[in-house]
């Protein structure tokens, strides 16, 4: 697979280090990652992506900010909603509700806001962003309490 050739940067960061917990569906998380910034360096013709990785209050959250165009306000009340997806103009966003599903099946949020540069407030791209909860795997042996003595 060749390339794609991009004037947009993509910058990818790691803030603190996770705990030795793991997430429910790694594969799950991993192409919803990848589905946020897939849709945000096709949105994105110059400029950059930045993709923040963090753990925050038991939850790994990622944060897609890009420079793109400004996403209206009617295609932002359908981003995430499979029934409204051929409606929104951009089809670089028609498939952001196939992650909105799966990251609700892992009890996680996500969303999308206006990206807004805090020293001036001018509005310079879009943040999307989704959580997913960490949490031990066991497996079913190891929810078993033993018997007491």
């Amino acid at each position: 697979m060749a390339p794609i050739p991009k004037k947009a940067l993509l910058i990818i960061s790691i803030g603190n280090t996770p705990p030795d917990l793991i997430v429910y569906n790694d594969l799950k998380v991993f192409r919803c990652a990848l589905n946020f910034v897939s849709t945000a360096c096709s949105r994105t013709l110059i400029g950059s992506v930045r993709l923040s990785i963090c753990v925050r209050n038991s939850k790994l959250i990622f944060e897609c900010k890009d420079s793109a165009p400004d996403v209206t306000e009617s295609e932002s009340s359908h981003l995430f909603k499979s029934e409204n997806a051929e409606s929104i103009q951009d089809s670089a966003l028609a498939d952001l509700h196939l992650s909105a599903y799966t990251i609700a099946s892992m009890g996680g949020e996500y969303g999308f806001q206006p990206y807004i540069r805090s020293e001036d407030r001018s509005k310079t791209g879009s943040l999307f962003w989704f959580n997913v909860p960490l949490g031990v795997q066991v497996s079913k042996k190891d929810r078993i309490m033993p018997a007491s003595p």
